[in-house]
């Protein structure tokens, strides 16, 4: 959960002090409150969202006025991460990510995703058909987030994944099955789920410094 100060928001999202911290914050936020929105304008306001939206397309946001919220939306468990529905939130946008996410790779269209800075704070979507070995699957998002310099845009300047989501067919003992990632830091999750109607696999990740074309051809790999 964060909370958002839209008054002071673009002073301390601008300033070299304040901004890496404040970045890092939001993208770990599953839910984030505006508050205060009765002191900008609407036109401040879309771009706050516009801002939180661009390294964080995942986060559920509401506005709010001195703070004040719905109880039970804040303690209740995000709605992405309760229990998993081909219809709920976490397909609907890897099926149909954001616009300011999909700028295509320069080396190939097996991806959505570009190359970014390596002080950036960036998301990379990639979606390609095949199915993945599990095992070889988990063992590369352990590598991804533990050993992320392997994927680094510049070797002197380590990159790191900071959240990471997908939906991915996968075959465990001759059994396919359709897997919902879920990662944060160096903790992820790899949980079989029902997602009703297959289709390619699909995967979010908000990331610092990282090469995401080292990442998609990693992806490649674990394909049986």
């Amino acid at each position: 959960m964060g909370i958002i100060d839209a008054k002071n928001f673009t002073k301390f999202y601008e300033s070299i002090d304040t901004s890496e911290a404040l970045k890092k914050q939001l993208v770990h936020a599953d839910k984030i409150l505006i508050n205060k929105v009765d002191l900008v304008d609407i036109e401040n306001l879309e771009k706050i969202e516009s801002e939180v939206k661009s390294f964080n397309p995942l986060v559920e946001i509401r506005h709010t006025e001195y703070a004040n919220a719905d109880l039970e939306y804040l303690i209740e468990p995000p709605s992405k991460l309760q229990e998993f529905k081909a219809s709920s939130p976490l397909v609907d946008i890897l099926s149909e990510p954001p616009a300011e996410i999909l700028v295509p790779s320069a080396s190939s269209a097996f991806t959505h995703g570009h190359r970014s800075h390596s002080s950036e704070i960036t998301p990379h979507y990639i979606t390609f058909p095949g199915i993945l070995s599990l095992s070889k699957a988990e063992e590369f998002f352990g590598k991804l987030l533990w050993e992320p310099s392997a994927f680094s845009l510049e070797e002197e300047k380590p990159g790191c994944v900071l959240r990471c989501k997908g939906l991915f067919a996968a075959r465990e003992d001759g059994k396919e099955e359709m897997v919902m990632l879920q990662g944060v830091d160096d903790t992820f999750e790899c949980r079989k789920v029902q997602a009703g109607e297959e289709g390619d696999n699909r995967f979010l990740f908000v990331a610092k410094g990282v090469d995401a074309d080292k990442i998609r051809e990693g992806l490649k790999e674990c394909i049986e």
